[in-house]
């Protein structure tokens, strides 16, 4: 098991680990490094909030690992959010940017000016307000049923201590392959098969809602999955 800590080199081993497996991405493999100054050169206030509204993907994981080490504070985002939560969010976060594959800016306020990532938009709002989180934290949404745009903060430490404590519950180690089809912006396929993947040196294949049988079989099948994790209903 790893410490837990993030470390350049062991993120890009990691992501050279994944099977993309989904339908959306683009999966240039970008060097971590590259992603990371990319992210740098739009010199945001350091722990600056940055919204990632992605489906299933690596790309996703590649983002969220350059943001970390570039000193921002990713917030996984499902893609299904409507424009006045993500407005909401942008303003109760003090986002200071947004990254989504299909950006409709008419739909966002506050805009300040827009720009690209490995062909990706970005958003980058004007927002003075004061910060509320730091570097080497990030935020995991709620769905929504208790407040229309909560979330929580976490150290990233935290997150990877609890994925060493879910992979060593489950036997999981270097030897596996796990095969994430929830969603990766909740927690449980973040921290608890991606971060988990992350600290084992598991390989990772990610699939992408929604559930069909058929694929979901396929997917075991071709890339040799060990480890899978399905909500009830789809057991049932």
């Amino acid at each position: 098991m790893m410490k837990n800590s993030l470390d350049q080199q062991q993120a890009q081993l990691f992501l050279n680990r994944i099977s993309d497996a989904s339908d959306s991405g683009q999966a240039e493999n970008t060097p971590l490094s590259t992603s990371i100054q990319a992210w740098k050169d739009l010199q945001l206030p350091q722990g600056s909030v940055v919204l990632l509204v992605f489906s299933n993907c690596k790309d996703l994981l590649q983002h969220v690992f350059a943001l970390i080490f570039a000193g921002y504070v990713p917030a996984l985002i499902s893609p299904a959010t409507p424009a006045l939560r993500l407005n909401l969010l942008v303003k109760h976060f003090n986002a200071k940017a947004l990254i989504k594959p299909k950006l409709f800016t008419e739909n966002l306020e506050a805009v300040n000016k827009l720009t690209s990532i490995h062909q990706y938009p970005v958003a980058i709002f004007e927002n003075n307000e004061k910060l509320l989180t730091f570097a080497n934290e990030i935020i995991l949404t709620t769905s929504g049923t208790s407040d229309f745009s909560s979330g929580c903060v976490f150290d990233i430490s935290m997150l990877l201590c609890n994925a060493n404590k879910h992979a060593d519950v489950v036997g999981m180690s270097a030897k596996d392959m796990i095969l994430i089809n929830l969603p990766l912006f909740y927690s449980y396929a973040f921290v608890a098969q991606a971060l988990a993947a992350y600290v084992t040196g598991a390989s990772l294949c990610i699939s992408s809602p929604p559930f069909s049988c058929s694929r979901y079989l396929n997917d075991i099948d071709k890339y040799q999955v060990t480890h899978s994790s399905m909500t009830p209903l789809l057991v049932k």
